[in-house]
């Protein structure tokens, strides 16, 4: 249970942290992204190593840092093409500068190490971004936030449903911790959270939401009234960004359990590296991203 305990304690540090860091500045909030991205690309790296792949370090940490910092160069009212854009250059650029080093024999490298830099580009560089581009909104800070809380509460959730009602195995052969219980009772703790974290910050649903205009929708809030929609709503796209981040949860975990260790790092003590702490988060930056730009305001 002690473990359990500072467990949950190093938890409430962070997050009271990560909203002290994050709630001032857009500029602010976009550093510390970019420090966990290249903690976790440091550690992805020893986890590499210990597997007999040598990724090209420094092409990730370039690349990386354009995913995160260039959304600070357009607009707060940039459109959803302009992410793509950037994100598909950038990511187009990285396929380009990294393959070469094979067309062109400028370095002695493996089709491993390849592919494995451009996962860790994809997995550390590209999707926290979307944090990014949520956060320099007028009401970034909203956004951002609910998906610290929502993601923290999954994660808690998994800890304490697995601990008291956890007997089946989730995924025995990826991660021998993770229960089924454990895994519903994050995805019911994370679309609580998201649910509160809505009325917290008022968030409504957006006036040109496509599924608005459907027949069928119209008649069912016609039926159940708007309050009611709204709520059921909310509840599945908070399941849904509960279930998205447990994927990355466990995508992390077969790296973890390809390289033969317990946790990415020691940097958090207990908690382990910061790759344990922020896979589910990453993960799930992108659906946040459609949930705020799509459905939510």
């Amino acid at each position: 249970m002690e473990k359990y305990t500072n467990r949950i304690l190093t938890g409430a540090m962070l997050f009271i942290a990560a909203f002290l860091l994050t709630y001032f500045s857009s500029v602010v909030s976009t550093l510390v992204i970019l420090v966990l991205s290249f903690l976790t690309i440091y550690e992805f790296k020893a986890l590499s190593n210990k597997m007999g792949i040598y990724p090209v370090v420094n092409w990730i940490y370039f690349f990386s840092a354009m995913f995160i910092l260039l959304p600070l160069l357009t607009s707060k009212n940039h459109s959803t093409n302009t992410v793509y854009v950037f994100q598909l250059s950038i990511m187009l650029s990285a396929y380009i500068v990294i393959f070469s080093r094979i067309l062109l024999k400028t370095a002695v490298t493996k089709f491993e190490d390849i592919t494995a830099s451009l996962w860790a580009i994809f997995h550390l560089g590209l999707l926290p971004s979307f944090f990014v581009w949520l956060r320099i909104l007028d009401n970034g800070f909203d956004y951002f936030f609910t998906i610290v809380i929502a993601i923290s509460a999954s994660d808690v959730g998994c800890l304490i449903f697995g601990k008291l009602f956890g007997k089946q195995k989730l995924a025995p052969q990826i991660s021998p911790g993770k229960t089924v219980a454990g895994s519903i009772g994050g995805i019911f703790c994370g679309s609580l959270a998201f649910w509160g974290s809505t009325k917290i910050f008022s968030f409504e649903l957006r006036p040109d939401l496509w599924i608005l205009h459907n027949g069928l929708i119209k008649s069912l809030i016609s039926l159940c009234g708007q309050e009611v929609f709204f709520l059921v709503l909310v509840l599945v796209l908070g399941a849904l960004l509960a279930i998205v981040a447990q994927i990355g949860d466990l995508l992390v975990s077969v790296l973890k359990r390809a390289a033969g260790v317990k946790d990415s790092g020691t940097i958090l003590l207990s908690h382990g590296g910061v790759l344990d702490r922020v896979d589910s988060h990453f993960f799930a930056a992108w659906l946040a991203f459609y949930i705020f730009y799509y459905f939510l305001m």
